[in-house]
């Protein structure tokens, strides 16, 4: 088996893998997002504490105080903390008159060259760091202002933008250590008793501090390395977690695939489960309506074989009786002709009914196209009821109540077709003695014909299936009185292909109303004429 079809075909396999890929995706920017906020504050914090130091170092006193051991001069201010601060170098502290003594309760003026520590009423306090910045304090030409030795900066170009007079943060690589560099500018002090403050003179230097960032690093990789353990870790869960939820969402499925299995063409009575009412229980219950009209359907169509079956082979074997008894010897001329006549019925009626079954084949495949031509309802009921009065002995009495000059959009031989149908059902079961109302009417563009008789009436529970094909009411009796059980079929098929409907309504031994509604047309001036003979109106 192909793993790629077989994961391509598989929903639970989607399911699990989109939710990790969804997941991945999250934890990986939210992964990147938070190392880069962690570097980006260890940085800034960085920074701030190498700007802080500066503050203090970005100055010196005048040429002819230098000599004195930076002791001189006004102080640089206590450092940007909330607390005050002393200022001390190396194990030079507390003696006062000694250089770089803080004297008077202030912190020194100038530190020497060496190592800075910050210190509060506690004791020895710890930087932002691991370990204090390194320093390099250089006049323009590159020469330590404390041994004037050449020193080479820690950043050259940050060494070069600050000589005119601008501060600032970067980051630089040397001797295979990641360094960051803040470079400032190196001011004169004014001369003792002035009154300017410390570092208003002219710029004689640059000061860069420069502090390793191996614990930035290190604090990051070891976000990076948690990270990269608990991200697959946390893939995993969700893994497991998806196939189980996935199985529970699903269980349905499966229980719906297996049901539908064991459904088959000879057994479409089984329906597949309904429980809850998610979006599978809506599922199953439109299946289970698809296999009830399938069901119908297949009850139809045996139904409509066999009853074809059973029409066709009634009217043939009566054609095969004659001819067989008309081969076996000597007959009159009158015996021929009788058996002549018989068979020319028997075939006139088979004829019929495979064109009723062409007709309905051909609805069934949207053959039959309403004619855009009006045709004159009137007409067509006289027609029709011509031939429908011609099938029993004695007709019931026939009231009329058409609407003038009414026309429909039909096709004139189907509307005649139509008619006579509904008329031949209603002169078939309704007594002598009883009586038809045909009534015609426009509502909303729609004509209204409907054809009420007086007979026996339907009983319920044949109402649902009176337009089934083949469908009688009495099958012994309809097949008597020469019925196909095609009649309404035909009827409901022309009426929707004309845009139309038919509805039937019956109370058993009260008589029936059928509703026809078709499209009306406006009156033509040449309407199509159906040459039928006109019978002589009992009412109107």
């Amino acid at each position: 088996m192909n793993p790629v079809r077989w994961i391509g075909g598989s929903i639970r396999i989607q399911i699990i893998l989109w939710n990790v890929c969804v997941l991945a995706l999250i934890l990986a920017l939210l992964g990147v997002t938070l190392r880069y906020t962690l570097h980006a504050s260890l940085i800034a914090g960085v920074d701030r504490e190498m700007t802080n130091r500066s503050m203090g170092r970005n100055h010196i006193p005048p040429p002819d105080q230098r000599a004195l051991g930076f002791g001189g001069g006004p102080p640089p201010g206590p450092p940007n903390d909330a607390a005050p601060m002393q200022l001390g170098f190396g194990e030079a502290q507390g003696r006062a008159g000694q250089p770089g003594q803080a004297q008077g309760g202030q912190p020194p003026q100038w530190l020497e060259r060496g190592v800075l520590h910050l210190m509060d009423a506690q004791g020895p306090r710890r930087p932002n760091v691991g370990r204090p910045p390194m320093e390099r304090s250089m006049d323009f030409q590159r020469h330590d202002f404390f041994s004037h030795a050449t020193v080479t900066p820690y950043d050259l170009a940050s060494f070069l933008r600050s000589t005119q007079g601008e501060s600032l943060h970067t980051t630089v690589f040397q001797d295979g250590e990641e360094l960051r560099v803040y470079s400032t500018v190196i001011r004169e002090d004014g001369s003792p008793g002035s009154s300017a403050p410390p570092g208003s003179g002219p710029v004689v230097g640059v000061l860069q501090m420069a502090q390793p960032l191996t614990d930035v690093n290190q604090e990051v990789g070891d976000l990076t390395r948690t990270l990269m353990t608990l991200i697959p870790l946390g893939l995993i869960i969700t893994a497991l977690g998806g196939a189980f939820l996935a199985n529970r969402a699903l269980h349905p499925v499966q229980q719906i695939t297996k049901a539908a299995e064991r459904i088959g063409a000879q057994d479409l009575s089984r329906r597949l489960p309904v429980t809850g009412r998610d979006e599978f229980s809506r599922l199953a219950g439109t299946f289970n309506a698809m296999l009830e009209r399938i069901e119908r359907a297949f009850a139809q169509q045996r139904r409509f074989t066999g009853d074809a079956s059973h029409e066709l082979r009634t009217p043939l074997a009566v054609i095969k009786l004659n001819t067989s008894l008309a081969l076996r010897g000597q007959r009159t001329a009158e015996e021929y002709r009788e058996a002549l006549e018989t068979v020319d019925k028997a075939a006139d009626q088979t004829t019929g009914i495979v064109q009723d079954l062409l007709l309905l084949a051909r609805a069934d495949t949207g053959q039959i196209r309403a004619d855009q031509a009006p045709t004159p309802v009137e007409d067509a009921m006289d027609a029709a009821w011509e031939l429908a009065r011609g099938a029993v002995d004695c007709p019931p009495m026939l009231h009329t109540d058409l609407a003038p000059d009414l026309s429909v959009r039909a096709r004139p031989d189907d509307l005649t077709r139509l008619l006579r149908n509904l008329l031949d059902n209603a002169v078939r079961h309704t007594p002598p003695d009883g009586s038809i109302t045909i009534a015609a009417r426009v509502e909303n563009r729609q004509a209204k014909i409907s054809i009420t008789d007086t007979g026996e009436g339907i009983a319920p529970e044949h109402l649902p299936h009176i337009f089934e094909r083949f469908y009688r009411v009495d099958a012994a009796r309809g097949s008597a009185r020469g019925g196909t059980g095609l009649g309404l079929a035909i009827c409901e098929a022309i009426a929707q292909a004309s845009g139309g409907s038919l509805a039937i309504d019956s109370k058993l031994g009260a008589g029936t109303t059928v509703t026809l509604t078709l499209p009306a047309a406006p009156k033509a001036a040449n309407p199509t004429k159906i040459h039928a003979r006109t019978p002589p109106r009992i009412s109107s």
